[in-house]
């Protein structure tokens, strides 16, 4: 831990990332979001995207001792994504689309695209959704790449992309053909982990030959589940 101090103390942004994660769980020194938040800050006003994106989540969810203020995480959500952060990349494009204006949907898919670009699952997994659904007024609809998306994110392991994929071959959407095995594999596979996963899936199996209705309320218990999980970052197809 020492090491860490030092560190920070001359100024490594590295060493006060590190600090922050040992608050905020509780590894060799005292749990203490607040002061994670602390150290999370100074690193970002040094310029460490990494801890911007942290910040900036913060900011969304009023956590680690703030009081939740969109506009900032706006903000430091720009700040990353104009630095080259991938993750900030995905979580401004994603603010843009949700809460900006009208106009800044196109702004919004350039910042999102960008970061799939470099890898991001997450960003694969919202394009997708706005191909399919026309987000926003965005005109350029393509269930067929949407649906290339989410496998790619699927593959890599995003669970929302896994349950939108349940949801396509359950009702046949998107260009998928209705397929009962691919929806239950991609069902299990989205829930698992979850208290209510794999483990208990003779309790969920009868809802997928049911009607849409009893899907997409257990496809909305998942969301709120999935909600938690990844802070709040989700899009979704319902």
């Amino acid at each position: 831990m020492a090491h860490y101090r030092e560190g920070a103390a001359l100024g490594s942004t590295a060493a006060m990332m590190g600090l922050g994660w040992c608050y905020s769980n509780g590894l060799s020194l005292p749990l203490d979001d607040t002061r994670a938040t602390a150290c999370y800050r100074q690193a970002a006003d040094l310029g460490d995207s990494r801890a911007q994106v942290i910040l900036a989540r913060r900011y969304c969810h009023g956590t680690g001792g703030l009081v939740a203020d969109a506009s900032s995480a706006r903000d430091w959500f720009r700040v990353a994504a104009e630095a080259g952060n991938m993750d900030g990349q995905a979580d401004y494009g994603r603010n843009l689309l949700l809460y900006g204006a009208t106009g800044d949907v196109s702004k919004a898919l350039e910042w999102l695209e960008l970061a799939y670009s470099q890898g991001s699952v997450y960003a694969a997994s919202i394009i997708a959704c706005v191909l399919t659904r026309g987000t926003r007024g965005y005109l350029g609809r393509s269930d067929s790449r949407a649906v290339q998306l989410w496998r790619q994110a699927a593959a890599a392991g995003d669970r929302t992309s896994c349950c939108n994929l349940a949801r396509g071959y359950q009702d046949g959407r998107w260009g998928l053909k209705a397929n009962r095995a691919l929806a239950e594999y991609y069902l299990r596979k989205g829930m698992a982990g979850y208290p209510c996963g794999p483990d208990r899936w003779r309790h969920i199996t009868p809802v997928l030959p049911l009607p849409s209705f009893f899907f997409s309320f257990f496809f909305s218990f998942f969301c709120v589940l999935q909600h938690r999980v990844h802070n709040g970052f989700v899009v979704v197809v319902i």
